[in-house]
């Protein structure tokens, strides 16, 4: 059986109960509000869809596309990262703050759910959300593999000879039942 879709109004009492009481629970809430809602689209490419539009000075369109990503994309670091961009360029600095806020708020929720290894892998619910985890993490990928295990399918980045990072990917992104 399909889990129910969530609403706009379940997303956002599950972020103000994570905002007001973070823990394991409102944390898992808020996931699986973001997965479900109709929007959730693991494998979009943000920064495709949006850069474009900033560099042609597209403002309000950006604004509109990026509003529309909600709250499928919310808890990804690159959808903060780029509301951070729309807002400097608009001249709003509290609201480039905020945007600063969430996507570190995203990378803490990512980092928190593992080390980055086979055992313990880092759960992303989008995939392009990977590279902002090791970028900030002071990480550069020098190649990825897909990965299938009794446990689902894993991002697996080299990093060097000794680094390997191990990413958990959602249910279904790829189009089968994991």
């Amino acid at each position: 059986m399909a889990e129910p879709r969530a609403t706009e109004a379940d997303f956002v009492e599950a972020l103000a109960d994570y905002l007001e009481r973070p823990s394991d629970r409102a944390r898992d809430r808020l996931l699986r509000s973001v997965q479900s809602a109709p929007n959730f689209r693991p494998e979009l490419n943000l920064a495709a869809i949006l850069l474009p539009m900033l560099d042609s000075g597209d403002l309000k369109t950006a604004v509109r596309a990026h509003s529309a990503l909600l709250p499928g994309a919310f808890l990804s670091p690159i959808y903060h990262e780029l509301a951070g961009k729309i807002a400097r360029a608009a001249g709003d600095a509290e609201g480039e703050a905020r945007a600063d806020y969430f996507r570190r708020m995203c990378l803490r929720l990512i980092l928190d759910s593992g080390e980055g290894t086979l055992a313990a892998p880092w759960h992303v619910l989008m995939t392009g959300d990977e590279y902002a985890v090791l970028a900030d993490q002071g990480l550069v990928s020098n190649e990825q593999r897909l990965v299938r295990t009794d446990e689902g399918y894993f991002d697996v980045h080299t990093i060097d000879q000794d680094r390997i990072v191990w990413f958990a990917l959602p249910a279904g992104i790829l189009g089968d039942a994991q």
